[in-house]
């Protein structure tokens, strides 16, 4: 088990004896951060499921951005700016 987690990582021990790491996907319509859940019963095997979804997440993040706006609230900003 390691002493030290690296900067960003969500992995942690469960009293069931599993490992659960969360990573996330998006936001909620009140703007808190929605997250994605994996489980395994070891540390490594929970680490290895999260890094091609946290890898994912980031192409999403680059790709749309951070913008927590709604898509209507997109529309008539988007209206505003072209009149």
């Amino acid at each position: 088990m390691n002493k030290q987690r690296t900067k960003g990582e969500n992995i942690y021990y469960r009293k069931d004896g599993r490992w659960e790491g969360r990573y996330a996907i998006g936001r909620k319509s009140n703007g808190r951060i929605k997250y994605g859940y994996v489980y395994g019963k070891t540390y490594q095997t929970v680490r290895d499921k999260l890094l091609p979804l946290k890898q994912q997440s980031d192409r999403m993040i680059q790709l749309y951005g951070k913008s927590m706006m709604t898509y209507s609230e997109w529309v008539t900003q988007w209206k505003k700016e072209i009149q």
